[in-house]
């Protein structure tokens, strides 16, 4: 077949550059190879074959890819914030539980000073009614000193004679009457 003998207008023409599209025997046109990175989809078929068409699977879109992203973020930031909640109901239970046994513990602190306060007024007020009882005592006390020392200076001043002639009169060696009339102890 010789390019010259025939037209090139004609279906059986031989192509004149290697990109332009070749004819095929049932008219189809086949692309070049430089086409081959697009898919293909097969025209219907005129003739009717009831075939279903073939899909060339294609790369997925970028959509479901940030759907999925979203999704996963929005999974991980619930989780997130349902474990710093969890986290905060377990140290607020913690601490509740120590501030139970310290409440408690003072209830009880609080019991027991009320107690000894009631206990301390009642003490106190008996101490202030019986404050003149204790300067009776007191009065006496050195009175009982005072006569012990008189006794004792004059002893030692006067002798076992005074004692002779306190024991003559009728008088206790502690300057008491002895007898009738006399102290307590005596015969009436």
């Amino acid at each position: 077949m010789s390019t010259s003998t025939r037209s090139p207008r004609s279906a059986a023409a031989a192509p004149l550059s290697p990109y332009a599209p070749q004819r095929t025997s049932s008219n189809a046109t086949k692309r070049p190879s430089y086409y081959s990175h697009y898919s293909e989809k097969p025209l219907p078929d005129p003739l009717g074959d009831q075939q279903p068409p073939i899909i060339q699977p294609q790369r997925p879109g970028t959509a479901g890819t940030e759907a999925a992203l979203k999704i996963n973020i929005h999974r991980a930031s619930e989780q997130l914030r349902q474990a710093q909640q969890a986290e905060r109901m377990y140290r607020a239970m913690k601490r509740a539980a120590s501030v139970h046994a310290n409440r408690t513990e003072a209830r009880a602190h609080f019991a027991q000073s009320v107690e000894h306060l009631q206990l301390g007024v009642r003490k106190g007020f008996l101490g202030v009614v019986g404050f003149p009882h204790i300067i009776r005592e007191k009065f006496e006390m050195r009175r009982q000193k005072g006569l012990e020392a008189a006794n004792e200076r004059r002893a030692r001043k006067y002798g076992k004679g005074l004692a002779a002639l306190e024991a003559a009169a009728g008088r206790e060696p502690d300057g008491e009457m002895m007898g009738k009339g006399g102290g307590l102890g005596g015969d009436a």
